[in-house]
C-alpha cells in the first residue's frame, strides 16, 4: 500500500488507517477479509492522524457496509471469469420487530484456478481454493434517542503465496520471466472481528461509544530460494523453503461527544484505547528434493521424520497498549469560509521478546506524538471550493527480530504535510474536477531491507525524506449509464 509516496515497509505497518463501519482494524491483513455487501468506500489522502491517530500518515480507507432495510429484501450475485474464477455473494435484510430491531446478513464464496503460470511445475500459483466469508449486523432502537448496533464478520481463505522468480542481473528488464520454483506457495488465513456501537442523542450533542475485538491467524509457506535448482553456487548451496505463521488479536474502545451540526461553531472530543498481542514465527526448512514438486504437507511430513531439517528462526512475542485523546473544532468565519482545528495525542507502549532467549531479547519502548491539523476552506462559488491544510502524522516505531547482526529497534516516523487544493463541479454536477498540490517532509522514514547475514527482512530509518506531488482527478457522467473517470 503506497499513498502519496509514503510506503508500507515489508515488515512494518501501512501508512493508512483502515476503517470498517467506524472501527479501525489493527493491521492491513484485514483488507483481505473478503468484505462484501458494501455501501461505499471512501479514500482520504494526506495525513489523517488528528482524526484516526497513529499510522494514518498517508491517509485513510473508510468502508461503510450496507445498513439494514425497513422491508425484507435479499440479493444473489454470481460471476464467472477467466481462470475459472467463480464468485457467489448472497445477502438478506429486514426488520425483526418493526421500528425496534433490524438485521442484515451476507455471505460470499470464491474459487479460482489462477492466471499466473509456474513454468517449471506447469500449474497456476495465484489460485484461491474455496475462500468464504460471512458478515452480519443487528440494530436495536432502544428509544427515540438511543441506538445499539452490533457488527461481526468471519472469513477463511486458502490461496497461493510468494510466487516470485529468481533472476540474474542481466534479466532485470526481462518481464517475460515466470516463477519456476519447485515449492507451491500457500497462504492460509482465518480472520474475524466483532463490534458494538452505542449512539445516544441529547439536546447538547451526540454521544458515541464503540468496543471491538479482532483476531487474525495467518500462515505463509513458500520456496526460500525461489528456484528448482540443486544445491549450487547459483543459489548459495542452500535450497530451502520458508514457514511464517503470524497470529494477532486486539481489542479497543472509543468514546466521543459531538456538538450539534447546525451551529456555526461545532466541536467534538474523544478518547481511544487499544490492546494488541502479536506472535511471529519464521523458520527455514531444508528442501530435500529441490527439483521435485513440493507442498506444505510434504514439508510437514519431512519435518516429522527428521526435525533437524528445520533452521529455527524468529519467535517474536509482542504486546502493545495504546491510548489517545483528541478534539476537533469547526468555525464558520463567514457563510463561505470555514476554519477547522484538530489536535490528537497518541501514545503506544510496545514490549517484545524472542522465545529463543526471553531475557536477553526483552525490549520495551513507548512511541508518542502530538498531531495537529489546521485547514481553511473557501467556498468561492457554489461549484468551486478552495482549501489549504497543514497536518502532522506519525507512525509508531518497533522492533526487528532478535539476532546479533540485526538492528533491534527502528524509530517512529513523523510527517509534516502542507496541501493546497481545489474542488470543482461543472455542467450542473455532471462533471467534477479536483486538483491538489502537496509537500511532505518525513523524519526517520521507515523502509525495509534484506539483511544478508540473517537472510531476513529488517526495518530501518532514513533521517529525512521530502516528497512533492500533484494530483488531478476528473469524473464525467456522459449519459445516465456511462461515466468516465
Amino acid at each position: 500500500m503506497t499513498v502519496r509516496g509514503l510506503i508500507t515497509p515489508q515488515v512494518g505497518e501501512a501508512p493508512i488507517a483502515y476503517v470498517v463501519d467506524g472501527i479501525t482494524v489493527p493491521n492491513l491483513e484485514f483488507i483481505n477479509q473478503g468484505l462484501h455487501d458494501i455501501e461505499r468506500i471512501e479514500v482520504l489522502r494526506g495525513p489523517q492522524g488528528a482524526l484516526y491517530g497513529k499510522n494514518a500518515i498517508g491517509g485513510a480507507i473508510n468502508i461503510v457496509t450496507k445498513q439494514a432495510s425497513d422491508d425484507i429484501e435479499g440479493s444473489i450475485q454470481a460471476s464467472i471469469a477467466e481462470g475459472n474464477d467463480q464468485k457467489l455473494n448472497v445477502a438478506v435484510s429486514g426488520p425483526i420487530v418493526q421500528d425496534k430491531a433490524y438485521f442484515r446478513f451476507s455471505a460470499n464464496y470464491q474459487d479460482f484456478d489462477g492466471l499466473m503460470d509456474n513454468s517449471y511445475l506447469n500449474e497456476e500459483v495465484d489460485y484461491v481454493d474455496g475462500a468464504f466469508g460471512t458478515q452480519g449486523m443487528l440494530e436495536f432502537y432502544l428509544s427515540d434517542y438511543t441506538t445499539l448496533t452490533f457488527h461481526g464478520n468471519y472469513s477463511e481463505k486458502t490461496q497461493g503465496s510468494n510466487y516470485m522468480a529468481f533472476i540474474t542481473k542481466e534479466a532485470l528488464e526481462d518481464f517475460s520471466v515466470k516463477p519456476d520454483a519447485n515449492a507451491v506457495g500457500l497462504d492460509e488465513s482465518t480472520l474475524w472481528s466483532v463490534s458494538a456501537k452505542l449512539d445516544h442523542e441529547t439536546d447538547y450533542g451526540d454521544f458515541t461509544f464503540i468496543a471491538s475485538a479482532n483476531d487474525s491467524d495467518i500462515m505463509f509457506f513458500s520456496d526460500g530460494d525461489f528456484t528448482h535448482q540443486e544445491a549450487s553456487e547459483d543459489n548459495f548451496y542452500f535450497p530451502i523453503t520458508q514457514v511464517n505463521p503470524i497470529e494477532e488479536d486486539s481489542s479497543s474502545v472509543e468514546t466521543r461527544f459531538t456538538s450539534p451540526g447546525d451551529d456555526s461553531f461545532r466541536w467534538s472530543v474523544g478518547a481511544y484505547y487499544e490492546s494488541k498481542d502479536r506472535k511471529v514465527s519464521y523458520d527455514q526448512v531444508w528442501d530435500l528434493t529441490p527439483t521435485e514438486r513440493l507442498t506444505y504437507q510434504d514439508v510437514l511430513a519431512n519435518i516429522t521424520e527428521d526435525p533437524s531439517l528445520v533452521f529455527v528462526g524468529e519467535k517474536t512475542v509482542q504486546e502493545s497498549n495504546a491510548y489517545a485523546v483528541f478534539s476537533q473544532a469547526n468555525y464558520d468565519m463567514r457563510d463561505d469560509l470555514e476554519l477547522t482545528l484538530a489536535l490528537r495525542y497518541d501514545s503506544e507502549e510496545r514490549d517484545a521478546f524472542d522465545e529463543r532467549d526471553p531475557s536477553a531479547s526483552q525490549v520495551n519502548e513507548t512511541f508518542s506524538q502530538l498531531q495537529p491539523k489546521v485547514s481553511v476552506a473557501w467556498q468561492m462559488t457554489e461549484d468551486h471550493l478552495l482549501y489549504s491544510t497543514y497536518s502532522k502524522g506519525f507512525r509508531s516505531g518497533g522492533f526487528n527480530e532478535y539476532a546479533p547482526t540485526v538492528i533491534r529497534k527502528y524509530d517512529q516516523e513523523i510527517s509534516d504535510t502542507v496541501e493546497l487544493g481545489l474542488k470543482t463541479t461543472w455542467l450542473d454536477g455532471k462533471v467534477w474536477l479536483n486538483m491538489s498540490l502537496f509537500h511532505i517532509e518525513q523524519q526517520d522514514a521507515q523502509f525495509t531491507r534484506l539483511n544478508p547475514s540473517t537472510f531476513t527482512l529488517e526495518n530501518l530509518n532514513i533521517d529525512e525524506v521530502a516528497i512533492d506531488g500533484f494530483e488531478l482527478e476528473m469524473s464525467a457522467s456522459i449519459t445516465d449509464n456511462i461515466s468516465i473517470n
